[in-house]
């Protein structure tokens, strides 16, 4: 995919822009040529929190996630596998890692993954998206701005967060890569991609097999399912 290397350099930049964010010298994720877009191999400085990872980063099985903040698919997806992935059937198995989609042609979609890369510089994240999806039917102009007011933004970083030059470019860089892809959400476990998945359960269904089929001990939980 063309726009692979610009991706990879989006995002290594947006994790060294901030305080709280540590990139690897190889641009902070690790790529497999076999995966489209990416096989999702975070390599993130383990004594840095990481905004836009939840789980056990030491878990076999890595889950990543193309996801749009006005993607209805998404509302449901990405909340459900990050309570999986922290303390659900998936902990200790998997680590899931959000790639945000902007996508101008769908309202709200820019707006939301703007205000998430804000939020993402003060540690935010994920209560920031999970307010989000939540009350996604709710959306109104200035709806990310009241989310992060309520998560506990702090406000004027994050004005200046989106005024910042280097952020903007970034922007700009990321709403030009979510060109490839076409339909959200995208999940790709271990490297490979899943188009279809369109719930929580499935997705959960096909990190058990992963983990299981790379010999992962299986719990009590997994012998019942």
């Amino acid at each position: 995919m063309h726009r692979q290397p610009v991706l990879m350099g989006f995002l290594g930049a947006l994790l060294a822009a901030s305080p709280l964010w540590a990139a690897t010298p190889d641009g902070g994720l690790q790529a497999d040529a076999g995966a489209k877009p990416d096989a999702g191999n975070a390599a993130i400085n383990s004594a840095i929190d990481r905004p836009f990872t939840a789980g056990d980063e030491s878990s076999p099985v890595k889950i990543v996630l193309y996801g749009c903040c006005r993607c209805p698919v998404c509302a449901g997806l990405v909340p459900e596998l990050y309570a999986e992935v922290t303390s659900g059937r998936l902990k200790s198995k998997a680590y899931l890692i959000l790639h945000l989609v902007l996508k101008p042609e769908r309202p709200g979609s820019v707006e939301g993954g703007t205000a998430a890369m804000a939020v993402a510089r003060q540690n935010r994240l994920w209560p920031f998206m999970l307010r989000v999806f939540q009350d996604q039917d709710s959306y109104f102009n200035g709806f990310e701005t009241k989310t992060a007011m309520e998560t506990g933004v702090d406000m004027d970083a994050y004005g200046m967060a989106k005024d910042d030059p280097q952020f903007k470019k970034m922007l700009l860089e990321l709403i030009e890569v979510s060109k490839d892809i076409k339909k959200t959400p995208l999940v790709i476990i271990n490297g490979k991609q899943y188009e279809g998945i369109k719930s929580a359960s499935e997705a959960v269904e096909k990190a058990i097999e992963e983990y299981r089929r790379i010999g992962g001990k299986r719990t009590a939980d997994d012998q019942s399912r």
